[in-house]
């Protein structure tokens, strides 16, 4: 949609892979729990407005960000337990809170 990234363009999608570290990590080691203010302060809220999204909250990822490893922030920021949660229904007002590019970004080089 309309995030864009220098790792994004640069095709560093294995600068990504660093978030499935981060949340084989206890939540007190854990960059975006550490981070989470952060994150939300720089969101937008996004309409659940696909079916095809149900329980995909990669695919939501692959869409809004371009980046389908993102999804586990999606998933915490939410607080959401497990991607069998990522329903409409789940969310308040059935939108999904969204980070930007950038602030997860930030997060992963521990810049904040």
């Amino acid at each position: 949609m309309e995030q864009t990234s220098n790792l994004a363009v640069d095709n560093h999608r294995s600068d990504y892979q660093l978030i499935s570290k981060e949340f084989n990590k206890s939540i007190h080691d854990n960059v975006f729990y550490m981070n989470k203010d952060y994150l939300l302060l720089n969101c937008k809220l996004v309409p659940f407005s696909k079916e095809i999204w149900k329980y995909r909250p990669e695919l939501f990822c692959a869409e809004y960000y371009e980046v389908p490893l993102i999804y586990p922030v999606i998933i915490m920021i939410n607080k959401l337990k497990s991607i069998f949660e990522f329903l409409p229904e789940n969310l308040k007002r059935r939108k999904i809170i969204s980070p930007t590019l950038y602030a997860i970004e930030e997060c992963l080089r521990n810049r904040i």
